[in-house]
Order: C-alpha cells, then sequence, then structure tokens
C-alpha cells in the first residue's frame, strides 16, 4: 500500500545502531535540517533501549490558518516506536515551533520507553543483563530489614 503523495517520507541516513527511524510530513516539507534533529533526538532518545525498538516513525504536521485551522498555527510531532515484544509506544507533542515538539515529543518517548522497560524486568520479560527476575528489590529488602530489627527490639 503506498503512501500518500501528500506525505514525504524520508528514511534517515544517520541512524541507531539497529533503530530504523523514518520522518514523515504533512502539511510542510521536510528538510534537511528538521530530519537532521529529528534523528538525532529520536536516536538519543532510543539508544537505550535498541536491543528492544526496531523502527521509530516520525510525523510531522503543522496545521495553519491557510489550511482551514481555526487560532493559531501548531507544530506537532507523533512519534511511533515498534518493539519487538512489547508492541508499539506513541507519543505525541504540539508546539510552537517544530524543533520544540520534536524535543519535547522524544523527550516523552525516552520516559514511556524506561517505563515499559521496567514493567517488562519486573516480568522478567527483558532481553539481556537487565532481568530482575529472581532479583530482591530494595523495597522487599528493607522491610525485610526492618522486620528483623523490630523483632530484635522485641527480645
Amino acid at each position: 500500500m503506498l503512501r500518500p503523495a501528500a506525505r514525504r517520507a524520508v528514511v534517515a541516513g544517520a541512524q541507531a545502531a539497529t533503530t530504523r527511524i523514518i520522518v514523515q510530513a504533512k502539511g510542510t516539507t521536510v528538510t534537511d535540517a528538521m530530519k537532521e534533529h529529528a534523528t538525532e533526538k529520536v536516536a538519543a532518545a532510543v539508544s537505550n533501549f535498541e536491543i528492544e525498538v526496531k523502527e521509530v516513525d516520525v510525523h510531522m504536521e503543522v496545521r495553519s490558518k491557510d489550511k482551514g485551522q481555526q487560532g493559531r498555527t501548531t507544530h506537532s510531532c507523533e512519534l511511533v516506536a515498534y518493539t519487538h515484544r512489547n508492541g508499539q509506544v506513541r507519543v505525541e507533542d504540539a508546539q510552537d515551533t517544530m524543533y520544540a515538539a520534536i524535543d519535547t515529543a522524544s523527550h516523552k518517548l525516552k520516559g514511556s520507553l524506561l517505563k515499559l522497560k521496567e514493567k517488562a524486568m519486573a516480568k522478567g520479560k527483558w532481553p539481556g543483563h537487565a532481568e530482575m527476575k529472581g532479583a530482591t528489590r530494595l523495597a522487599d529488602a528493607v522491610a525485610e530489614d526492618s522486620e528483623s530489627e523490630a523483632s530484635e527490639s522485641e527480645m
């Protein structure tokens, strides 16, 4: 299935080692500077999660009065990260400039991926050395220490 002609799809050349980054725009054209900025920010946000993330789609959109929208011009950036085992992660942000929208969306993506990683680690489903399966959690260790101190003080 072909994408609409209004969207310009460019596969980023300077991408993360195993993560494919695709930059698309609607209502504007993708300049080289925007493509480089988006690629740099998304690659930095995904750098710690390269094992799990296989592709990130960057959708940029400009809505203005010229194109029928009421109110001020908004620049929105949507990031969709496709993972190997945990589905997809979607974040979106709208700002006054496209660069600010890309920055905040990539920051949100990093937080969402971190949350996904912590949940997967707790279940023992995260690949690599970061698994917590069978490991003692800090809260459990503190609770055991406080219980042992309370039982010693009662004696």
